[in-house]
């Protein structure tokens, strides 16, 4: 008999917040993790959270808006295994074409810089995998895995 052990995964959120042909990114900044790259309004899934709930409660952290349930689209999921990530994840991307508030970087010890980018010049600096979930979330595509057949590694 072969005993398995069971994996682990954290669940995380991305906001693929859209104006016009833009997507709104951030430039990390001392996290520890992924500096220098641009990712979009994103965080892990507290304890007793639903998913929808933490996109709501990142998008309030990181942006200083509000998006409400109704106006967000389910845009994919992304089995990720990332070395240097410190573990795997299941990525939870969701669209929204409409907020309240003025967006603003209300973390800027965490982020740099935020700003809408044209969806077809992201800057060099996105981080890999959120090139490949974003082209997936806007093409229909609701499933995608990344880094298990090979490796992809950020520091």
């Amino acid at each position: 008999m072969v005993v398995r052990s069971k994996h682990r995964k954290e669940a995380t959120v991305s906001l693929i917040l859209l104006k016009d042909d833009h997507v709104l990114l951030l430039k990390r900044h001392s996290t520890g993790w992924a500096d220098g790259y641009f990712a979009p309004v994103a965080g892990c899934v507290d304890d007793n959270e639903s998913i929808v709930d933490a996109v709501i409660r990142e998008a309030q952290e990181e942006a200083n808006i509000t998006v409400r349930p109704e106006w967000l689209t389910f845009g994919c999921v992304m089995d990720a295994h990332i070395i240097g990530r410190g573990q795997d994840c299941i990525d939870f991307y969701f669209i929204a074409t409409r907020w309240e508030g003025e967006i603003t970087n209300n973390e800027p010890h965490k982020h740099k810089d935020l700003g809408f980018f044209p969806l077809s010049n992201l800057p060099e600096e996105t981080l890999p995998f959120v090139k490949v979930a974003i082209a997936h979330a806007l093409q229909g595509t609701r499933f995608g895995e990344i880094g298990w057949k090979s490796p992809v590694e950020i520091c």
